[in-house]
């Protein structure tokens, strides 16, 4: 047997699988993968991938709480290759698709409410960011004009100078300012020190009824003047408890709760009050201090006349028990 021609062949052979590794290697590593070529003029709000601010205005009898202000630049997927200028307006047109494609029912703000500052922005050459934003408000005296439960404003990029191979964005070239409004009577978290006003007594002639049946403690236990005596439903759930005065009270000017425990304490509750415990008023929705457990719902405006208040607590610090010790009413 011929072990040299043997090992010539077997030489030969991986010589030429390895000249095509190589080569195959060499075609892969020269092969580019080419990607978007025109630069693209857009805007990205810092809040939102989907270019949305969202704000929340409470409407109450003595002011407007909350604040709209935004501001954002006009940017490019690359370096401008010479000045670029971005004209932005405010297009109501696309409130109807908005409305359709999220399930909401927003309504168009008033003109008058707004002030537009920088409609025209410049991205510089050599640069992927305008130098000065685009800037939208409105004034904390103009909100009240703003009743209906929710507004959108979409403002859209509609035009940029004459720049070679570069176009607007297709998809990202509008941003939308959502605002929610609510309207309550009822102060943020107030303290004892907030509070004015006597409390009620006596309060034998007071009864509560609640939609749920405590799973311990009897609703009586709320006017025995004991915190430590309680009723409590578990696991912690939405529930309304309804207080029956017994007859009218006049100029009531907010309520004192006991929660038993700060562990236990509630956070939040939609109050109504009624003089004949059908026909129902609400005074909005209450957010409660959980520093101590005496908590306390004070109203902007007293409540002129009453005899049922109800509460729809929904909002609870613990997720174990929603518990209340005691009830109480102040009143001028």
């Amino acid at each position: 047997m011929n072990y040299s021609r043997i090992s010539n062949y077997i030489f030969s052979g991986l010589f030429f699988l390895s000249v095509l590794v190589l080569s195959s290697c060499t075609k892969e590593a020269t092969t580019t993968i080419t990607g978007d070529t025109v630069n693209r003029v857009f805007v990205k709000t810092p809040t939102s991938y989907i270019n949305l601010y969202k704000f929340s205005i409470i409407h109450t009898p003595v002011s407007e709480l909350g604040t709209v202000l935004i501001s954002f630049p006009a940017r490019t997927t690359m370096a401008a290759t010479s000045d670029i200028k971005v004209s932005f307006q405010i297009d109501n047109s696309l409130i109807s698709a908005y409305n359709t494609a999220h399930g909401t029912t927003l309504s168009q703000i008033p003109d008058s409410l707004l002030t537009l500052v920088n409609t025209q922005l410049t991205i510089p050459k050599g640069n992927n960011s305008s130098v000065d934003s685009l800037s939208m408000s409105i004034t904390n005296k103009r909100l009240h004009y703003l009743p209906n439960p929710g507004y959108v404003l979409p403002i859209r990029i509609t035009s940029i100078s004459t720049t070679p191979n570069t176009v607007i964005s297709s998809n990202e070239n509008i941003v939308y300012v959502v605002i929610n409004t609510s309207s309550t009577n009822c102060y943020n978290s107030p303290l004892i020190g907030d509070m004015v006003g006597t409390l009620m007594t006596p309060r034998t002639a007071w009864k509560a009824t609640l939609d749920a049946t405590p799973n311990s403690g009897a609703l009586t236990n709320l006017f025995d003047g004991k915190t430590n005596t309680y009723w409590y439903v578990t696991p912690a759930k939405e529930v309304n408890l309804t207080v029956n005065l017994g007859s009218a009270a006049s100029n009531i000017t907010g309520i004192r709760l006991h929660s038993y425990s700060t562990s236990y304490s509630m956070t939040s509750a939609v109050v109504y009050t009624s003089l004949d415990g059908t026909n129902w008023t609400s005074q909005g929705l209450a957010f409660l201090s959980t520093a101590s457990s005496y908590q306390y719902i004070k109203f902007y405006s007293p409540i002129s006349s009453a005899q049922y208040i109800k509460l729809d607590i929904n909002g609870w610090k613990s997720g174990t028990y929603v518990i209340m010790a005691e009830f109480d009413v102040y009143k001028n």
